[in-house]
């Protein structure tokens, strides 16, 4: 079980300035999965967890468990047992940092093979920013980004405390990016600490996020 306090530390190495957003990330430590494999044990050290189902839709978070905390349960609740889903998931001890693959890098054969099949992909991420409350939508399908806005702001998701736009910093919108490996590109979510917290500690309000993941891919 990831801690509060685990959730907002273990970002910090990969951001630095205030706004969480400006900062370069911190080089990956392997340069694709075969380097990573060659030295890191399934199993062990990390684990994937490939949940298919009769969806087109497929929800991803290639940063899961300790690497970019509780990704994973935001994407398990997005995906419920209706969406396909993939968790690359940072299991040591400590310095699960030098698993994060960059989303362009992240080539691991079953995460590719499921983007190859499915329509259209919706990828959850974490970023360092502490004060604000976060969610950048990204990726390569810009009808998705404006869809996933508009219907938080009808699920009234954006309030005062909680922003949702596009962020120019952290755009998503590579062709290799493996959202954008899908039949059609995809959506990128980049959720500050702050807002994970948030979720984290209130249920009713990551069901409501959830929810609007889930409608913004359904379509009009």
């Amino acid at each position: 079980m990831v801690t509060l306090i685990e959730l907002l530390l273990a970002t910090l190495p990969f951001w630095v300035e205030s706004t969480g957003l400006a900062s370069p990330r911190k080089p990956d430590t392997y340069r694709d999965f075969a380097a990573l494999a060659a030295h890191e044990k399934e199993g062990v050290d990390f684990s994937v967890q490939i949940q298919r189902r009769t969806s087109p839709f497929t929800v991803f978070a290639i940063h899961g468990g300790k690497i970019e905390p509780f990704t994973s349960e935001i994407a398990k609740s997005c995906a419920t047992d209706n969406l396909n889903l993939y968790l690359f998931e940072g299991i040591k001890p400590q310095g699960n940092g030098m698993l994060h693959l960059t989303s362009e890098r992240f080539d691991e054969p079953r995460a590719r093979k499921l983007a190859r099949e499915s329509s259209q992909c919706v990828s959850i991420h974490g970023f360092a920013e502490q004060d604000h409350e976060i969610a950048c939508a990204g990726g390569g399908n810009s009808e998705l980004q404006a869809r996933f806005i508009q219907l938080a702001e009808r699920a009234h998701l954006k309030s005062p405390g909680i922003e949702i736009r596009f962020c120019p910093k952290l755009p998503g919108t590579s062709a290799d990016n493996i959202v954008n490996r899908c039949r059609q590109p995809g959506l990128q979510l980049e959720l500050s600490a702050a807002l994970r917290v948030h979720l984290k500690k209130d249920p009713e309000l990551l069901r409501a996020f959830s929810r609007v993941v889930r409608l913004t891919l359904a379509g009009p």
